[in-house]
């Protein structure tokens, strides 16, 4: 089992870490580990944030500067349309994740 402790250090350390979509789905990922493993703790707020990217993909220029909720909630529906339409691509994000 993950200790409680060293959980909420990872997501601590995420929350000040530099902000990239790479931490921002790292955090996704510990928050959901923590909300399974510790259902009976009081939910880990994320911090109010602004998705910042320094990439010149036209992706990245239109969610710079994106309130990160309305980033995630458009990811996510992209990603649950891609999970339909292209189980072997969703397949391979998904392991990408967790690496």
């Amino acid at each position: 089992m993950i200790d409680k402790k060293e959980l909420l250090q990872v997501i601590a350390e995420c929350e000040n870490g530099k902000p990239s979509l790479a931490n921002c789905e790292k955090l996704a990922t510990f928050y959901t580990i923590f909300d399974h493993c510790y259902p009976e703790h009081e939910k880990v707020q994320a911090k109010e944030s602004v998705v910042r990217l320094d990439n010149n993909s036209d992706v990245a220029q239109m969610i710079d500067g994106m309130e990160s909720d309305k980033a995630w909630r458009i990811v996510i529906e992209l990603i649950e349309a891609v999970q339909v339409l292209n189980p072997k691509l969703y397949r391979s994000f998904i392991n990408k994740l967790a690496e």
